[in-house]
């Protein structure tokens, strides 16, 4: 498999059958005064809820931000324009788009990255994770972790736990995103590998070993301090990254 760079696009195409495409907006470079009409615009009424029930700004931001760019990247996609595009969630939350086969996304924010995957081949989970220095990353690992993580994460030096923690993180949350049931699976009944060796990063599934030949699990490149993951099919060949944050910002919004 091949993961390109990222590189500015001001163009949304839909993926070829065995390829991921991931769009990253990073929502530093819009104004906080963006136009909140216009934000809001294409949202259903259930997401404007959802909206306003965030009690501080900059999460309401993030969050429109979010559902105005998935929104306009599926429209753009399947040539709809994105107030008419009609969400349908699986019983853990999943979002999915009823009657578009094999048309497969997943999003994630944090900070002020968001992250939107995109594929016409199969189910796939994403997740970016902004590192938070307070927390007392090795003890948190002992509550979620499975045991082979514990080890890779006992060997890394001092200044590398934090960086080997959220690339840990970050592949786990994707990859039960990809499986379509959140937590409902337990963190510590599988296993990945902390630093990549290719994109094969799943080690272990309690549950059913024939897992780790259906996945390839692997982190993503981003902005200091953040981590990145993806998980994708097995026959996923390529995976393209597009940054769409200034397109978004100066002429979307």
């Amino acid at each position: 498999m091949t993961i390109s760079p990222w590189k500015e696009t001001t163009a949304i195409v839909r993926p070829a059958s065995d390829a991921v495409v991931i769009y990253q907006v990073d929502k530093s470079t819009i104004s906080p005064q963006v136009d909140k009409t216009k934000l809001l615009a294409p949202l259903s009424t259930d997401e404007i809820e959802r909206y306003n029930k965030f009690r501080f700004d900059k999460d309401k931001l993030t969050f429109g931000i979010a559902r105005f760019a998935l929104r306009y990247i599926c429209g753009q996609m399947l040539t709809q324009p994105p107030a008419s595009i009609s969400f349908d969630y699986n019983e853990f939350g999943k979002p999915y788009l009823p009657g578009v086969p094999n048309f497969h996304f997943n999003l994630s924010h944090s900070g002020s990255l968001i992250l939107l995957a995109f594929c016409n081949h199969a189910a796939l989970g994403i997740d970016v994770e902004k590192y938070k220095h307070h927390v007392r990353h090795m003890d948190l690992a002992k509550s979620v972790f499975a045991d082979s993580e514990m080890e890779q994460l006992k060997s890394l030096e001092t200044r590398d736990i934090i960086h080997g923690f959220y690339n840990c993180w970050s592949k786990k949350e994707s990859f039960i995103k990809a499986k379509g049931k959140g937590l409902q699976i337990p963190l510590s009944q599988f296993g990945v590998r902390i630093v990549d060796e290719g994109y094969a990063n799943l080690l272990h599934v309690n549950w059913e070993t024939s897992e780790i030949f259906k996945w390839q699990l692997f982190n993503l490149a981003t902005k200091q301090d953040y981590a990145a993951a993806c998980t994708c099919h097995i026959h996923i060949n390529t995976v393209e990254l597009f940054d769409i944050s200034q397109f978004i910002s100066g002429n979307v919004l």
